[in-house]
This record gives structure tokens, sequence and C-alpha cells, in this order.
């Protein structure tokens, strides 16, 4: 069994391709955290908060959970293939992190949490960083944004002088 920790565009899509159970891990209670995490071969560990300057909020939502998620993996399927949904926002280039006192609260949580993942003792552990996700939704992507503005609004805006570059990733791949 496919488990996904959290709902999101990316579950519904994945749900059409696959047979796969939704969860909520912030809303579970831990006896059903052990039970689904046991059945399952793969955890897609997809819930995050995103949007708040609170740290506190965002560290229990973002790397407590991801802690409680993890120690559970340990002690009832050491074995699952345990994929992280990690962020590029705090990064600094593709081969540094920002300076720590240069994340947004979101993103130092992020890191937190991948450095938790990656430093556990699971065997099986893959942290995902998208760049871009083509959503086709102008309030989930910037690339969606951007055809909405100069379809709708006849006007686009260019940041960072048009320089930045990304690969984009159709949601449905």
């Amino acid at each position: 069994m496919i488990l996904f920790t959290g709902g999101g565009k990316i579950a519904e899509a994945y749900k059409k391709k696959y047979n796969i159970k939704i969860i909520s891990a912030r809303n579970s209670s831990e006896k059903k955290l052990r039970t689904e995490i046991k059945n399952a071969n793969v955890i897609f560990h997809n819930a995050a908060l995103i949007s708040s300057e609170n740290k506190e909020y965002l560290y229990n939502g973002n790397v407590l959970l991801t802690i409680k998620l993890i120690n559970i993996c340990q002690e009832v399927n050491k074995n699952i293939r345990f994929i992280f949904f990690s962020s590029m926002s705090f990064l600094d280039n593709d081969s540094s992190y920002l300076p720590l006192n240069k994340m947004s609260n979101y993103a130092y949580s992020k890191y937190l949490a991948e450095k938790t993942c990656l430093n556990s003792n699971l065997k099986n552990i893959t942290s995902l960083r998208f760049s871009t996700i083509f959503y086709k939704d102008q309030n989930r992507d910037g690339i969606s944004r951007l055809i909405y503005d100069a379809i709708k609004k006849k006007e686009i805006t260019i940041y960072n002088n048009g320089i930045a570059t990304r690969d984009i990733i159709p949601i449905n791949v």
C-alpha cells in the first residue's frame, strides 16, 4: 500500500494513477498512524504547514510531525520506503544552503525536517525537492499565473530581470 500523510494536488494527481491511501498525519491518532504505517510499503510525507510567521507553529507542524512519523516507522515498519516532500526554499543555489539567518520561518522548518529525515536510521529514505510544479491553476503556480495574467489582464510581470530559469514539472507527471 502507498500512504500519503496529507491531501493536496499532488496526492490527488497520484490517486488518478495509483491505488493510494490518504490520511491526515496531523489529525490522526497515534494508533491510526501506527496501523496505517505498519500496513504500507511506501509513505509519502507530504503534510506540511506553509503559511505562517509563527516559528513554533511551523516547527510543531513540520519538524515535530516528521520526527513523530519517522519514530513510528522505525518502530513498526523500519523497511518502509519513506519519501519526504522537502522544499527548495532553504537553498541559496544548486549546491549550498542559505545562511540560517536568511531563511524564512517556513524554509527553516523544512530544512530541519529534511535534515531530520536524512539523519534518521531509516534505510529507504528520500528527500524530494520540487522546482516548479505546473498545476494549471493560477492560484497555485507561477507559470499558470503568468499565463492567466497575459490572457486576462494583458500583462506579464518579469522578476529578477528575466534571468531566472525553472524546470517545470506538470502535475500529471
